[in-house]
């Protein structure tokens, strides 16, 4: 067939680098290979040719060295490969659609906000005693009766609001203020480890002294006066009155950490390299191919985006960091261990404390080298009190 007759109803456009396009055509044509709408340039013959003798056409480029790429396919096949690559849009449109239907009539979860330490599994716990739970209609929420019900059922709360947001129920709940300026205390006691180097007190009896050892738990302030008619005879005698302990008592912690020395010592640093990945989901069903982890070693974080208030199609965001891992000399590693040791216990001690003074030492062990880091911190070790 030759290239002024009519195209059948499968046939493919190519493109063939060839340095003389003329004379591939006519090789074609004597191959009686179908070709028409042929387009010939300086090195380049475009054309189209019926499906069924597209492998020949090729097995002729290759014999003769050249090189086939197909540029469009056209009736069927071509329609069928733009329907194949279209149906993912077209499937998600078709969703998109129906999910925006459904959505207007129903909620699929149920967000709690909370303040002043509400617990959220609480509120959780008693909407799910009551039903309150999965896929329910709007229709069927009625806000006041669920607002009423959290209310009655956890005392602690004493504001309640639910409201219905695109496809979520929201409980926004706020809890009774009941906290005291200053909570009293019967008794003081210590609450760590430690040696008392001084005592005030302004309200109960001392227990302990400058000098004394106490352990965690042990009293220090306890919560009475005693009335006593004969101070001068050195022998503390009398009716106990109950009372309010308050005072402070400060004392001698000592904090000692052993870290084993690593043979060989690495440490991760980040190469200023990263990538991020989208992935589409409905609901929490990923839609698509799960991603590859680009690096072998990694920092990731993880962000999620809803497209709408509507649908429950949402984007999350994944931004992987690389790292690579770089070996440490001893020493600088050490150094490196005994400060993060020593921040951490400047950080958890108690208002007002400070450290005395701290070292390390390097030790060689059955079970390899360690490292004995010593902290001496003065702090307050009373559990309460006034602080004036």
């Amino acid at each position: 067939m030759r290239g002024d007759e009519i195209m059948k109803f499968s046939s493919t456009r190519v493109s063939v680098n060839c340095s003389n396009g003329a004379r591939f055509a006519s090789r074609l044509i004597q191959a009686d290979i179908n070709v028409f709408d042929v387009i010939i340039s300086n090195d380049n013959v475009s054309l189209k040719v019926d499906d069924s003798q597209l492998s020949a056409l090729i097995s002729i480029a290759e014999e003769l060295g050249y090189q086939v790429q197909i540029l469009e396919q056209y009736g069927a096949n071509g329609f069928l490969k733009k329907c194949l690559i279209s149906l993912p849009y077209a499937v998600t449109i078709m969703v998109t659609v129906v999910l925006g239907f459904v959505s207007s009539m129903y909620v699929f979860d149920i967000r709690v906000e909370t303040a002043n330490g509400v617990p959220n599994y609480e509120v959780r716990r008693v909407l799910e005693e009551n039903n309150i739970v999965g896929v329910m209609p709007k229709s069927k929420i009625d806000g006041r009766l669920i607002e009423q019900l959290l209310l009655d059922s956890i005392p602690e709360i004493n504001f309640a609001t639910v409201y219905v947001d695109g496809i979520s129920l929201c409980v926004s709940l706020v809890q009774s203020d009941t906290t005291e300026g200053t909570v009293k205390q019967k008794t003081l006691i210590s609450t760590a480890d430690g040696i008392v180097s001084r005592v005030m007190v302004r309200s109960g009896t001392a227990v302990v002294e400058a000098g004394m050892s106490v352990k965690a738990g042990d009293e220090l302030i306890a919560g009475y006066h005693i009335c006593d008619n004969t101070p001068t005879d050195d022998i503390e005698e009398g009716e106990k009155i109950e009372c309010e302990a308050d005072g402070e008592v400060y004392g001698t912690v000592y904090h000692h950490k052993r870290i084993v020395i690593p043979k060989n010592i690495m440490y991760m640093q980040a190469t200023g390299a990263k990538k991020s990945i989208r992935e589409l989901y409905l609901g929490n069903w990923r839609i698509g191919k799960v991603h590859k982890v680009p690096y072998e070693t990694y920092q990731l974080t993880r962000t999620e985006q809803l497209t709408n208030n509507l649908l429950p199609i949402k984007y999350v965001n994944y931004t992987y960091y690389e790292y690579e891992r770089i070996a440490m000399d001893k020493s600088t590693y050490i150094d490196r261990i005994f400060g993060d040791i020593i921040r951490d216990i400047s950080a958890n001690m108690p208002a007002g404390g400070r450290i005395l003074s701290s070292h390390h030492e390097l030790k060689s062990t059955a079970m390899g080298e360690v490292l004995d880091v010593h902290c001496e911190v003065e702090q307050r070790l009373d559990n309460g009190g006034y602080d004036y």
